[in-house]
């Protein structure tokens, strides 16, 4: 008996088989529909949790429930974690080191911004992923992906509001002193071009070398861990202090829906077309800012709406 019943994972996962066989296009959707209900769920969490502890505390609890959710999983499926392919294995730590990247930087925006800053200024890893395939996988440059990277960047200086465009915003700013939104802006951003540059990896992983989505994001779990564990010592914020059973408690819910949102999240994709799963993607979106709104009273600059409406235009863009 692991952490998760195996036997019950194996029934589990072989009716959702059926359902793929049967219906995948249905299926697809519906595993998108749900992951961007459970990332909302998450990051709702996050939201409360980040008033009392740092964001690198909860993600390193996060990232060690999921390793734990992970490893019973792949036991389950009797998944190897390691692969003797040495291509392979170079790909999935570069893979585990951006999504180690992308979480650490996405975790740290939260510090700076209201939630549905940040889960939008993150979705502009589409128009990334368009221009890097250009540079590193040779597809041929469209006139399209200009105009969409074009969008994307000018939704991310409405998110940012840089001082030499916008003026003093520090009035703004000042009912929260932690909000620096150029700063979360950068972080976010950052996160995003991580992001990108995994999918590009993650697409070989999966094609060429066949290899499991499970086992792909034990790497990054196994990475993320010892990274946000480091960054614990460096910042002096490791303390007993913080292992609360309301804090446990919560890592732990919070931990295993990222986990089950990850997993569907990944899947869809394998089923079903990017132009027809993506979109679903942005319901994760219009839920942050409704979460920003009426759970945390945070309030909505127009820019941010601006900037929100830019990057969703300039990714579906690339996507569509």
């Amino acid at each position: 008996m692991g952490v998760l019943n195996i036997d019950l994972i194996g029934r589990i996962g072989d009716q959702l088989f059926t359902f793929e066989k049967e219906s995948p296009k249905k299926t697809a959707i519906t595993y998108m529909l749900v992951a961007q209900i459970l990332f909302s769920i998450m990051y709702t969490i996050i939201g409360f949790l980040r008033t009392e502890y740092t964001t690198i505390q909860i993600l390193y609890f996060r990232m060690l429930y999921s390793f734990i959710f992970n490893t019973s999983f792949c036991k389950g499926k009797d998944l190897d974690i390691y692969v003797p392919n040495g291509q392979a294995l170079k790909l999935l730590i570069l893979r585990g080191t951006l999504g180690a990247s992308a979480m650490i930087l996405m975790f740290a925006s939260f510090e700076y911004m209201n939630l549905s800053d940040c889960v939008v200024v993150n979705n502009l890893s589409p128009i990334w992923t368009n221009v890097m395939a250009i540079f590193l996988l040779g597809e041929k440059f469209q006139k399209k992906a200009l105009v969409c990277f074009g969008l994307g960047f000018s939704g991310v200086i409405f998110m940012s509001r840089p001082s030499f465009l916008f003026g003093d915003v520090s009035s703004q700013e000042s009912k929260n002193e932690n909000i620096n939104q150029l700063l979360g802006s950068l972080l976010a951003l950052l996160g995003s071009v991580s992001v990108a540059y995994m999918t590009i990896i993650l697409k070989k992983l999966t094609t060429i070398f066949k290899c499991h989505n499970a086992v792909q994001q034990q790497y990054s779990y196994i990475i993320t861990i010892f990274s946000t564990a480091s960054l614990l010592l460096i910042y002096q914020q490791a303390s007993f202090d913080i292992l609360n059973v309301r804090f446990l408690a919560l890592g732990l819910f919070l931990s295993f829906i990222g986990w089950i949102a990850q997993l569907l999240f990944s899947r869809s994709f394998g089923l079903e077309e990017t132009s027809i799963i993506a979109p679903i993607s942005y319901v994760n979106t219009f839920i942050t800012f409704l979460v920003d709104i009426y759970i945390f009273n945070s309030h909505i600059e127009i820019t941010s709406i601006i900037g929100s409406a830019l990057i969703i235009l300039g990714s579906l863009g690339v996507i569509l």
